[in-house]
């Protein structure tokens, strides 16, 4: 049986030697035959730690999973007032950012809906006093005098 190296230079110088003949010219051949359907594979668990990758080809191999990873470093991120941000983790790794340019106005948005009609107002009188004043009195007891003004030139 070969090995997976063996069978991965053979495929190879196999595609070396397509590549320099298809740089070669000269009349179309005829179509040749079609080949074999490839080889299909499953994976099986074993269990312990590891999983067999097996294919009808004949070719298998045992996958072993990894160690777990470490934990990230904890990081926290602090304005410094002046448009940067900056990024500081447990590990001591840094990192700055600068607040970018501010971007253009929108287009302006459409009206609104047309509001309520407000309360009724109170409505106010104005009586002439024969003095030369005038008293206006309104619904809600409010009142003021006014004198009459000088005429203009």
């Amino acid at each position: 049986m070969k090995s997976d190296t063996t069978r991965m230079l053979a495929r190879a110088s196999w595609v070396a030697m397509a590549l320099s003949l298809a740089a070669c010219e000269g009349a179309n051949g005829t179509d040749g035959k079609n080949g074999k359907d490839g080889a299909s594979c499953t994976l099986k668990d074993n269990t312990d730690g590891t999983k067999t990758l097996s294919c009808t080809d004949g070719t298998s191999v045992v996958i072993k999973s990894g160690e777990p990873g470490k934990d990230g470093a904890n990081c926290v991120a602090a304005d410094d007032g002046k448009g940067n941000k900056t990024i500081t983790c447990a590990d001591g790794s840094k990192l700055t950012i600068a607040d970018g340019a501010a971007g253009k106005d929108g287009a302006a948005g459409k009206d609104g809906a047309a509001g309520k009609d407000g309360a009724a107002g109170k409505s106010c009188t104005v009586k002439d006093n024969g003095d030369g004043t005038k008293t206006i009195s309104c619904e809600d007891g409010t009142t003021a005098t006014v004198s009459d003004g000088k005429a203009g030139k």
